[in-house]
């Protein structure tokens, strides 16, 4: 699997918006918190619902993958 760099998503998502010549106000921090809870839910998803391996994934550990699960209140059942 491939591990996910957030730096590198966060670069790549501020050069593709500020080319856009997007003149509306955007909510950043509740923009960036869907990113989140998306790319949590694909990880979650692809590692079969294993913290573990979703962690590894992104390259975070499991105790933070789990606490990110919970501040964000997203359910796996």
């Amino acid at each position: 699997m491939k591990t996910i760099n957030y730096q590198e998503e966060q670069d790549a998502l501020w050069e593709a918006t500020s080319n856009l010549g997007i003149q509306e106000e955007v909510d950043l921090p509740n923009h960036l918190k869907t990113i989140e809870k998306e790319r949590i839910t694909v990880a979650m998803d692809n590692a079969g619902f294993v913290i573990a391996k979703a962690a590894r994934s992104l390259g975070i550990s499991r105790e933070r993958l789990h606490h990110r699960i919970k501040v964000l209140d997203l359910r796996f059942n």
